[in-house]
């Protein structure tokens, strides 16, 4: 189990400079979200992996550290998708596309 989480830490520090570059490249249009969030993503799961790795004396006293690192993480990458989501939307709807059924439809309609 160590082995394969060091080896997915590896690859992360590998993408986190073209996926940071590939935001910036696109600033301004209605892709830099998902990708700038993706990044975020990358860097808090690095957090989470130093808080991980520091002895416990290191921290102060009930500083959650690595909770932290990993909240922040899920959550940057569930604004990710939910942002590429609403980027289909827009580009679906501005092309006049058919729009996808709604995530909720309403109930029946009496």
């Amino acid at each position: 189990m160590l082995v394969v989480s060091a080896l997915v830490d590896i690859i992360t520090l590998c993408l986190i400079t073209p996926l940071l570059l590939t935001a910036l490249s696109l600033r301004g249009s209605l892709f830099s979200w998902p990708w700038g969030l993706v990044t975020a993503s990358q860097l808090a799961w690095l957090l989470y992996d130093v808080a991980a790795a520091l002895p416990s004396s290191a921290l102060p006293a009930g500083l959650p550290l690595a909770e932290v690192g990993r909240g922040l993480a899920e959550n940057f990458l569930f604004a990710a998708g939910m942002a590429q989501y609403f980027v289909i939307q827009q580009v679906r709807q501005a092309s006049g596309a058919p729009m996808e059924p709604a995530l909720h439809p309403a109930g029946p309609t009496s």
